[in-house]
C-alpha cells in the first residue's frame, strides 16, 4: 500500500494478476511496455478494475486495423501462430473475429507453448492453404518463430502479418532476412530516418535523441514508447489532481484520468495531445473502461533491414470498439 502508483510489465499474464492486487491496495496502476490482452479492460473480465488504466491499444484495436488491411491486400484465407497465453491468444482470436466478420476464411491457428525452443514442429502444422499467417509472438519467441517460418518457406508464399512485437527494433537484427517483406502494425514509428515520416517533428526528434543517448544508439521501440507514455500519464494525473497524499488524492487522479466528467470528440474521457510527453500522437483514454486508442502505422522491412511505413496512417477513430462496461466501479 506504500507505493504511490505503479507502471510497467510487458507480460499480459502478469498484469492480469496484478489488477486485483492494486484494487485491493487502492493503488493507481498505469500499464506500460506491453500487456495488450483484452482480458483486462474487457474480454473475460466481469468487472472493470477502477485503479487500472491502459494508455495505449489492445489486441482488439490492432485487429480492427489489421484485418481490413489484409482483406484490402487480397488475403482471403488466414491462420495464426501464437504464444499460448493471454496476449498471444488475444492476437490470434481478435484478428479472427474481425477477419471473419469482413468475409475472410479463418483456418484453425497453431498455439506454441511458452518457452518453446524449437518452433519448426509447430510451424509445420500451419495450413498450406493460408494466404496470410498472423503471428502473436514477442521477444525471443518472435526471433525463433520468424526464423522457423522462413526456413519452412512460408515467407515466400504467404503474407506474414502481426503486431509490432513480432518484428521491431529489438528483434530485427537477429531475425535478419527472415523478416523482410512481412507486415507489422506499429503504434510508434520504427523507421531509421524520421525525415518525411509522420513523426518528423521536434517532439519525436527530442524523444529519440534523449532515448538513444541512454540506449547507446538503439532506436526506441513501441515498448519504450509505451513505458514513456505510462510514466507521463501518471505525471499528468498527479499534476491534474494536485497530488500530495495517496489516500486522499488517488481518487482525484482516477477522476482526472477519466476526464473529470468531460467528453472529447471521440466520447467521454481524457484526450492527451501530441507533444513532449506524448510524442507518438494523440491518445484517447476512454472513461468507461480505462482503455486508450491510438493511431497505427503498417510497416514492412526492406532488403537493407530498414522499416518502411506502407500506406496511410490508421486513425484511432477507425479502431474504436464498444466498451463492455458503463463505468469502472469502486
Amino acid at each position: 500500500y506504500k507505493r504511490q502508483a505503479l507502471t510497467g510489465t510487458s507480460s499480459s499474464g502478469i498484469c492480469v494478476q496484478l489488477a486485483p492486487l492494486v484494487e485491493r491496495n487502492r493503488t493507481l496502476y498505469v500499464l506500460g511496455t506491453g500487456c495488450e490482452t483484452t482480458n483486462l479492460t474487457g474480454g473475460k473480465v466481469k468487472k472493470c478494475p477502477k485503479h487500472v488504466f491502459r494508455p495505449y491499444n489492445t489486441t482488439k484495436s490492432q485487429a480492427i486495423a489489421m484485418a481490413p488491411w489484409a482483406i484490402n491486400n487480397g488475403v482471403k484465407t488466414a491462420t495464426g501462430l501464437y504464444m499460448d497465453f493471454a496476449w498471444g491468444q488475444s492476437v490470434a482470436f481478435d484478428f479472427r473475429d474481425e477477419f471473419v466478420r469482413l468475409g475472410g476464411k479463418w483456418i484453425d491457428p497453431v498455439p506454441a507453448p511458452l518457452n518453446t525452443s524449437d518452433y519448426l514442429p509447430y510451424v509445420n502444422r500451419i495450413s498450406q492453404e493460408a494466404e496470410a499467417i498472423v503471428m502473436g509472438m514477442s521477444g525471443g519467441a518472435a526471433i525463433k518463430s520468424m526464423l522457423a517460418v522462413a526456413d519452412a518457406g512460408f515467407t515466400q508464399k504467404a503474407k506474414i502479418v502481426g503486431p509490432a512485437s513480432v518484428c521491431d527494433v529489438n528483434t530485427l537484427e537477429q531475425q535478419g532476412k527472415s523478416a523482410v517483406g512481412g507486415f507489422y502494425l506499429h503504434r510508434y514509428s520504427p523507421v531509421h530516418d524520421l525525415a518525411g515520416s509522420p513523426f518528423d517533428d521536434e517532439h519525436n526528434r527530442s524523444f529519440r535523441e534523449e532515448f538513444m543517448a541512454l540506449s547507446k544508439g538503439v532506436l526506441p521501440s513501441g515498448f519504450a514508447q509505451a513505458q514513456f507514455t505510462g510514466m507521463n500519464t501518471i505525471k499528468s494525473a498527479m499534476e491534474g489532481a494536485k497530488y500530495q497524499d495517496k489516500k486522499k488524492d488517488t481518487p482525484k487522479m482516477i477522476a482526472w484520468l477519466e476526464g473529470s466528467g468531460g467528453s472529447t470528440e471521440f466520447g467521454p474521457g481524457r484526450l492527451f495531445k501530441r507533444g513532449r510527453d506524448f510524442p507518438q500522437g494523440d491518445i484517447y483514454l476512454r472513461s468507461s473502461d480505462h482503455q486508450a486508442f491510438v493511431d497505427f502505422y503498417m510497416t514492412t522491412v526492406d532488403d537493407n533491414l530498414h522499416f518502411k511505413i506502407v500506406g496511410d496512417v490508421v486513425p484511432m477513430k477507425t479502431t474504436l470498439y464498444d466498451s463492455k462496461f458503463k463505468s469502472c466501479s469502486a
